[in-house]
């Protein structure tokens, strides 16, 4: 019962944190607003590129 507690708390701890990038891509780029029209695997490949952005700016 006791690792299914830890097991809970860790996936709602990492859930948060997924939540709260996406809430600040959805801020910076417009394209997160509502559902790209694009396919599944080009949806992937964009959230990559917007993370490797992201990642840049905040160094520069």
């Amino acid at each position: 019962h006791n690792l299914y507690n830890i097991y809970i708390y860790i996936y709602a701890s990492l859930r948060n944190v997924i939540e709260k990038i996406f809430g600040i891509f959805k801020s910076r780029f417009t394209i997160f607003k509502s559902t790209p029209p694009f396919l599944f695997k080009t949806q992937v490949e964009i959230v990559l590129v917007y993370a490797t952005l992201h990642n840049f700016l905040l160094s520069t």
